[in-house]
């Protein structure tokens, strides 16, 4: 199942919209608070968005400066965790800089255990494919359901599965 991303404010607004997520303020106290449907109308740089449906499933959004951002998750049963797949393989310099560590209730801190990541360059999302860093074809049939990233999304991005 292929779910097409938005452009990160339109992404934003959705998880605010639907509720699936805590919001972590940039240079407040480390506490993830419930969102309100007024709480993050304009993200600034290193505000952040962090969902878990409870299934192992895992989102973060974050915002960065100069209309870039990132997103990160994680489908625990996700079979790349059993390859050298490395989602940040092909990410720039300023993803890899991006603190990931994240506040959740649900969601420990310091989980390096990512499956998925897609980071907005100010004109579109890109990611490091499969096919240029795994050796056989286990996940080009369906790459988004394979690392995760539909998994952690479709409550968001599927209107079939919005509550």
């Amino acid at each position: 199942m292929e779910l097409v991303l938005p452009r990160p404010e339109e992404l934003w607004s959705l998880i605010v919209s639907e509720g699936y997520a805590y919001l972590i303020r940039a240079g407040e106290p480390s506490v993830a608070t419930k969102l309100a449907a007024a709480d993050a109308a304009d993200p600034t740089a290193g505000d952040r968005l962090a969902s878990e449906d409870g299934a192992g499933n895992w989102f973060v959004l974050v915002w960065v400066e100069a209309g870039r951002a990132l997103l990160f998750g994680a489908d625990e049963s996700s079979e790349l965790f059993e390859t050298d797949f490395d989602p940040w393989g092909d990410a720039p310099e300023w993803v890899r800089a991006i603190d990931r560590p994240t506040t959740h209730p649900r969601l420990h801190p310091e989980s390096d255990l990512v499956s998925f990541a897609r980071w907005w360059d100010g004109a579109s999302w890109c990611r490091t494919p499969f096919e240029n860093h795994l050796d056989d074809e286990l996940f080009a049939d369906d790459p988004d359901a394979d690392d995760g990233f539909y998994m952690g999304l479709r409550s968001v991005l599927d209107p079939a599965f919005r509550g």
